[in-house]
């Protein structure tokens, strides 16, 4: 799993541990003073800062990224649509779901 990930704001932090597990370097936005970037800064940010991937549950991400990630073609957006749940039972969801099939980002596209 190549590069770096990062977090948007709205994904729970706890996901960095998880993350790590699966041999994922992560970080989350917040914790590097970004959480009040929107989309487009923040995928610029991201990309300078060494960052290949986010990951995000805002679907609205992928429509204001697709005009960004031309201008940052390495970056990956990864848009999670597992079902709204307190942290513990999406984390739980997560694991699940990354069991059943690995994230593979793909740089200059957005995948769900």
């Amino acid at each position: 799993m190549p590069g770096r990930w990062l977090l948007d704001a709205n994904v729970p932090t706890q996901l960095v541990l998880i993350l790590k597990g699966f041999g994922v370097e992560a970080a989350t936005a917040a914790s590097l003073g970004w959480k009040q970037l929107t989309n487009g800064l923040l995928v610029e940010a991201a990309s300078n800062a060494g960052f290949s991937t986010i990951l995000t549950r805002d679907k609205r991400f992928r429509q204001s990224a697709s005009e960004t990630l031309k201008r940052f073609p390495a970056m990956a957006l990864v848009v999670l649509v597992l079902p709204q749940a307190p942290a513990f039972d999406f984390l739980r969801d997560f694991e699940n779901s990354w069991a059943a099939k690995p994230i593979q980002p793909m740089a200059g596209q957005v995948i769900t």
